[in-house]
């Protein structure tokens, strides 16, 4: 299932996204994808214009209907609000960074590689490019907005988790997100996702934000689990 028109990729332009590059949607990352559908055909379950001229003719337009609205319900939205500012919690052998430049996107790329490598519902492989379009396009990217977590007593330091904050809708009203938090399974459980989480919701309030949103999927259990032990609950806010 493949969209080719130029009105759709416009449409995801007007969503922060340069190119479609006439990817199928069914491999595209799962985090966003309800808001980018809902902004490619404006509300849940309404394809309204969809007609041959956008799509192969091979795929029935209620099918298509059935295929997104499935992968929408599978995504959860998330959230939670700040009563403090919380604190930073000291790990022992892990210290934090910023995005320090083109030299860490195969850093990136490698952590969300092996984080999701064996996940019940897994992620797509990605290249420089697609972390180009994912972070480096969008209008509120911002270098001291992705975290990395590295192992202290590596001589190069070694990264083994990371976590990202991006920004939904525009501002003065956007809202801060969870954007791509992954830790590579060999290190979980050792505090290292609380450490990256609370060091962007530390950022957030600073920023003056005290509500933070997230998706996540429903096959994940493990990072549902990980949210609402952190104090994060269903939401059906956008």
């Amino acid at each position: 299932m493949v969209v080719y028109d130029q009105f759709l990729n416009k449409r995801w332009a007007s969503f922060g996204w340069k190119r479609l590059d006439a990817r199928p949607l069914a491999v595209m990352p799962v985090c966003g994808f309800k808001a980018r559908c809902d902004a490619f055909f404006g509300h849940r379950g309404d394809f309204p214009g969809l007609t041959g001229s956008f799509l192969p003719r091979i795929w029935p337009k209620h099918r298509l209907a059935e295929t997104i609205n499935s992968a929408m319900t599978a995504v959860m939205q998330l959230t939670r609000r700040l009563s403090e500012r919380p604190g930073v919690p000291e790990n022992l052998g892990i210290r934090l960074r910023h995005f320090a430049g083109p030299e860490d996107i195969p850093v990136w790329l490698s952590i969300r590689e092996g984080a999701f490598a064996r996940q019940k519902v897994g992620v797509r492989h990605w290249d420089e490019q697609d972390f180009r379009t994912e972070f480096l396009e969008k209008p509120w990217w911002n270098p001291r907005s992705m975290w990395f977590a590295e192992l202290s007593d590596a001589a190069a330091g070694l990264a083994i988790g990371t976590i990202s904050l991006a920004w939904r809708g525009a501002p003065p009203a956007a809202k801060p997100a969870i954007h791509w938090l992954a830790v590579l399974r060999g290190y979980r459980r050792r505090g290292i996702g609380r450490l990256l989480l609370s060091a962007l919701e530390a950022d957030c309030w600073d920023q003056g934000h005290r509500q933070i949103w997230l998706e996540t999927h429903t096959g994940w259990s493990e990072a549902l689990s990980f949210y609402r032990a952190l104090g994060y609950h269903s939401t059906t806010e956008p």
